[in-house]
């Protein structure tokens, strides 16, 4: 045995088993530059590395799909640190205003990439009420509030449990649905502060437990009368 085919016959013997098939008496020539991704070089290389460049095509595919859900996970932090930081301070407007972006963008890149998930709908259900309950305290812990939007904001809360209440007992998951309604009053809760600072507390109250209040009783009557959850359903009137 020269020692050509004994060296041959050691590497079938230590190649992966569906790789053994690929040496049937010579090798195969090899590339110059493995690295380039011709087609002819795909040929001959891509048969030696196919568990190394499946691995590395299925981690690409994981990373983009979970881009969106990284940028959703972000609004947790923001919403920490817009509760910690100063009223209405340098690092209170960037958290905030980073809120709101990553808000715009992990919706958007989820429609472009076609990622949609169930996991991801509930993740972004679950980042927006923190957020909105971030606003919340913020709001609370600096702002005197009337009696009259003390009740108005029990009143809605209470619509909005007893929604999460009907949804889970009826789907046995949480519910939260992404009306139109239910974004417009999302965007004035996140824009409470700027609406404070320029129409005042009432004009601002008014228009957010308005806005609030519709969206909770159409979420309601929805998860009331559907028979499967559409956590994608625009409004009551347009399925």
């Amino acid at each position: 045995m020269s020692v050509v085919t004994w060296g041959l016959e050691w590497i079938r013997i230590l190649l992966p088993r569906q790789n053994r098939a690929v040496i049937k008496g010579h090798l195969p020539q090899v590339p110059e530059d493995p690295v380039r991704h011709t087609t002819e070089s795909c040929k001959l290389w891509v048969p030696w590395n196919k568990t190394w460049y499946d691995d590395k095509k299925a981690r690409g595919r994981i990373a983009i799909k979970n881009l969106a859900n990284v940028i959703t996970s972000t609004r947790f932090l923001f919403a920490v640190g817009m509760v910690l930081a100063d009223p209405f301070s340098a690092a209170f407007w960037t958290c905030y205003l980073c809120g709101g972006v990553s808000d715009l963008l992990d919706g958007a890149l989820t429609r472009r990439l076609k990622t949609q998930s169930a996991a991801g709908a509930k993740l972004d259900s679950a980042a927006d009420l923190v957020f909105a309950a971030a606003i919340a305290a913020f709001a609370v812990r600096h702002i005197r509030f009337p009696a009259w939007l003390w009740a108005c904001a029990g009143g809605i809360a209470a619509l909005r449990l007893a929604g999460y209440g009907v949804g889970f007992a009826k789907y046995h998951t949480f519910s939260a649905l992404h009306t139109y309604a239910n974004k417009a009053a999302g965007a004035l809760i996140f824009a409470f502060p700027v609406l404070y600072a320029v129409l005042g507390l009432t004009a601002a109250g008014i228009i957010l437990c308005a806005a609030a209040l519709f969206s909770s009783i159409e979420e309601l009557v929805i998860t009331i009368s559907a028979p499967v959850l559409n956590r994608d359903c625009r409004c009551l009137f347009l399925k």
